[in-house]
C-alpha cells in the first residue's frame, strides 16, 4: 500500500480513502481543530556523557558534556551539490527558502569534518531551529534583523564575522556557492552551552507500519526521495542519488517529517521571489521512519528553546533509532507519500 499525506493546515487528521485496480491510496488532510489542541508538555532527555546526545551512540570515551556543537547553513541549489563535510551531520534540518529551493541547517556534535559547506545566508526560521543546540553557527550572511536574532540564541561563527580566518572561497565552486567553512578554526570557540539528548529506543513490538521508500516535495523545484537499504534511508534529489564531495550517497538512520505552516515574511529576494518563514512552535503533523518502518503521530514543541519530540497517536513519545536524523520541514499543502 502506498500512502500519500497532504497536509492543509495543522493538526486533526480527517481521513479518506480511495482504489484503482488492486491499487489502494490512502490520502490525508489536516484541520484546523479550533481551540480543542492542546501542547503536551514532555520531559526533556537528559544527557549521558558517555553517549552523543544527537545519535544515541556511544562516545567511545570522549566527554559528551563537553564536546561543542556546531550548525552550518548549507546551500541546496543544483549548483552547489555535491556539498562538502554533508554526510558527517548527526541531524540535518532541510528547510524550505525563497525561489523553491531548501537550505539546510546540519548539526554537528560527534563527528565534524575538516571541511564543511558551500556556507550559505541565515533566514528567519532559522534561530527559531538553532536555539535548542546551544551551538556554534556558520553563515555567510544574512538581513541584520536575523542576524541579531541568531546571536542571541547561538554563538556568532558566521563568514560576516570571521572572513577569511575561518573560511575560504573554493576555486571549484562559482560564488556565491563558494564559502567553505574550516572547522579546526571555530571548535575552539566557547559556545552557549549543551543541548538536551534526543530520544533514542526501540520501537515497541507490533509498532509501526512498513515503509522503505518515502517522497516529499517541498516545492515544485525539489522532489526529495528516500530508501531504506542497509540499515539507512538512501537520499535522492530530483530522481538523483544525493551525494556529497566524496561520493557517497547521504544516508539518514532516521528520516521525520514534520509538517508546520509558512509564515509570510513580506520580503523579496533579488529575483522577486517571497521569502518565507515557519511556525515551529507548538503541535502539528509527523511521520518519523526508522528501520524500514513508520509511526504517524504529531511533533510537539513548547517554545524555541525546546528539541522537537515526536509523539505517537497513543501519546507516547516515539524514540529515534540510534544514528543519524533527517529533519525535513515541510510547508502544510505540500504532498508527501511512502510505502
Amino acid at each position: 500500500m502506498r500512502r500519500t499525506m497532504f497536509v492543509l493546515l495543522a493538526f486533526l487528521l480527517v481521513v479518506g480513502a480511495c482504489s484503482s485496480g488492486d491499487e489502494s491510496t490512502t490520502t490525508t488532510q489536516a484541520t484546523i481543530a479550533g481551540d480543542t489542541t492542546t501542547t503536551t508538555l514532555l520531559p526533556p532527555v537528559l544527557v549521558d556523557e558517555a553517549v552523543w546526545p544527537l545519535t544515541g551512540l556511544p562516545t567511545d570515551g570522549v566527554d559528551a558534556t563537553t564536546a561543542p556543537v556546531l550548525i552550518v547553513k548549507i546551500d541546496n541549489t543544483a549548483s552547489s551539490r555535491p556539498q562538502t563535510g554533508l554526510a558527517g551531520a548527526d541531524v540535518v534540518f532541510d528547510v524550505l527558502v525563497e525561489g523553491g529551493v531548501s537550505r539546510f541547517l546540519a548539526v554537528y556534535q560527534s563527528n565534524v569534518p575538516d571541511e564543511i559547506g558551500p556556507v550559505r545566508s541565515a533566514r528567519e526560521v532559522d534561530p527559531k531551529i538553532v536555539e535548542p543546540f546551544g551551538a556554534l553557527f556558520s553563515y555567510s550572511g544574512g538581513q541584520d534583523f536575523v542576524v541579531t536574532r541568531v546571536r542571541s540564541v547561538a554563538t556568532d561563527v558566521g563568514f560576516p564575522r570571521l572572513g577569511d580566518a575561518a573560511y575560504y572561497r573554493s576555486a571549484d565552486r562559482p560564488a556565491p556557492y563558494d564559502v567553505i567553512l574550516r572547522t579546526v578554526d571555530v571548535l575552539d570557540t566557547e559556545s552557549l552551552g549543551l543541548p538536551t539528548a534526543l530520544l533514542f529506543g526501540d520501537f515497541p513490538d507490533g509498532v509501526g507500519e512498513p515503509a522503505a521508500e518515502i517522497t516529499l516535495s517541498l516545492s515544485d523545484l525539489n522532489d526529495v526521495g528516500y530508501v531504506y537499504a542497509d540499515g539507512g534511508y538512501e537520499r535522492s534529489v530530483g530522481g538523483e542519488p544525493h551525494l556529497d564531495t566524496a561520493g557517497v550517497q547521504i544516508t539518514a538512520t532516521n528520516v521525520a517529517l514534520v509538517f508546520v505552516d509558512q509564515i509570510p515574511t513580506g520580503r523579496t529576494d533579488s529575483a522577486g521571489s517571497p521569502v518565507p518563514d515557519y511556525d515551529v512552535v507548538g503541535s502539528g503533523v509527523a511521520a518519523v521512519f526508522r528501520d524500514g518502518k513508520v509511526i504517524e503521530g504529531t511533533w510537539q514543541r513548547s517554545t524555541t528553546a525546546d528539541l522537537f519530540a515526536f509523539v505517537d497517536e497513543n501519546g507516547n513519545q516515539i524514540p529515534l533509532a540510534p544514528g543519524t536524523t533527517w529533519i525535513e520541514v515541510v510547508p502544510n499543502g505540500r504532498p508527501a507519500g511512502w510505502n
